[in-house]
C-alpha cells in the first residue's frame, strides 16, 4: 500500500537554488550528501532521474520512505562514501547539490575535505549548487543564556554520537 506523498516546503537556501535554476531544466539530479529534507525536496523537482548519496545506513531507510510514493524506476537512493573512488565512477550528472555536505564529509570520510570538491567535479555536468553553514556548535561558549542552551543541546548531541561510535560533524 502506498503512503499518501507529503509536500515538503523548501527552506531559504533551496527557494534561492530554485530561483538561481529558472527555466533551465534540472536533467538528471545528484543529491550529493543527502538526506530526509533535501531529497523530500529534490523528489518533487521535475528531474529526468535522480541519485540520493548518503554515508548513513539509518538515513538512507528513512529517505527510502520519506520519498514511498514519489521515487520513479530510475530514481535511486545510494548508501556511500566521497572518499571511496567508486562511487559513482562513470556517472554524470546535469545538477549536483552539496547541500551541506562539505561540513557533513568529516563524519564519514575524516581529513577528506580538501579533496571533497575535486571528487565532485567528474560527476557534475552542468551546474553545482553548494549549501552551508556556519557550525552549530561554536567553539567557544555563548555570552547568552540562549545561546549556551543551544550549544549545551550541540555538545549533548556530539557526546552522543561519539558514545554510540558515529563521529559529529560540522
Amino acid at each position: 500500500m502506498t503512503r499518501p506523498v507529503k509536500k515538503v516546503r523548501p527552506s531559504k537556501f533551496f527557494s534561492h537554488i530554485e530561483d538561481e535554476q529558472d527555466q533551465r531544466p534540472w536533467g538528471s539530479f545528484l543529491d550529493a550528501g543527502s538526506g530526509v529534507h533535501s531529497l523530500s525536496l529534490v523528489a518533487q523537482l521535475d528531474t529526468a532521474r535522480w541519485t540520493a548519496v548518503t554515508g548513513a545506513p539509518r538515513d538512507a531507510e528513512r529517505m527510502r520512505e520519506a520519498t514511498d510514493g514519489l521515487r520513479r524506476p530510475q530514481d535511486q537512493i545510494l548508501l556511500g562514501n566521497w572518499a571511496k573512488a567508486d562511487l559513482l565512477k562513470r556517472e554524470v550528472y546535469d545538477t549536483v547539490l552539496a547541500d551541506y555536505l562539505l561540513g557533513a564529509v568529516e563524519g564519514f570520510a575524516p581529513y577528506f575535505q580538501p579533496n571533497l570538491f575535486a571528487r565532485l567535479r567528474p560527476v557534475t555536468g552542468k551546474v553545482l549548487y553548494i549549501t552551508g553553514a556556519e557550525p552549530y556548535v561554536p567553539e567557544n561558549e555563548p555570552s547568552t543564556e540562549a545561546g549556551r542552551l543551544v550549544w549545551q543541546i550541540g555538545r549533548f548531541r556530539d557526546a552522543c554520537l561519539l558514545l554510540s561510535g558515529e563521529l559529529p560533524y560540522r
